[in-house]
């Protein structure tokens, strides 16, 4: 998978006001959910009132983006991991939360878990995966707000 750049929304207004996004994603399925997600939050804030920062989790294997993508989780206000259940949780997650987990200064904030799977799948595999995310939120003094998604056949994860 060829790695995406970096998206970023455009500059609030007055940034220290603006609600500050920090999105991890599996695949494009994965980014488009999150991106479903960050629009209608745009729309009901309005244009500029949300900053937001995403990345794909082949892309944290650059040292460069690993260090940015675990700074930002530290201090954004909402997290968003947008993955697929499966039999184990991918390691550049696992790495990128014991990154900032430990860093992580703020009071507040909200980890938002997306998880998709595919019809027919063991439902122990979603459970498994919001488990992990719930025990990360608590251990970050992050409020949880788990989303399922089941899609038919093959197809990974689908735009709400």
């Amino acid at each position: 998978m060829e790695p995406s750049p970096i998206r970023e929304s455009p500059v609030a207004p007055h940034p220290e006001t603006a609600l500050r996004i920090t999105a991890v994603y599996h695949d494009t399925s994965g980014q488009e959910w999150a991106g479903g997600l960050w629009s209608r939050l745009s729309q009901l804030m309005g244009d500029g009132a949300i900053v937001i920062h995403a990345w794909n989790l082949a892309e944290l294997d650059q040292p460069q983006i690993f260090s940015t993508a675990a700074a930002a989780a530290a201090h954004d206000d909402v997290l968003v991991v947008s993955i697929q259940a499966d039999e184990r949780i991918p390691a550049a997650l696992c790495g990128w939360i014991e990154a900032w987990l430990p860093r992580r200064q703020r009071q507040d904030g909200a980890l938002i878990a997306l998880i998709g799977m595919s019809a027919g799948q063991p439902a122990a595999l979603l459970e498994k995966a919001e488990k992990y995310l719930m025990d990360v939120a608590r251990r970050g003094r992050l409020d949880f707000l788990p989303r399922e998604h089941v899609t038919a056949g093959t197809s990974r994860v689908s735009s709400p």
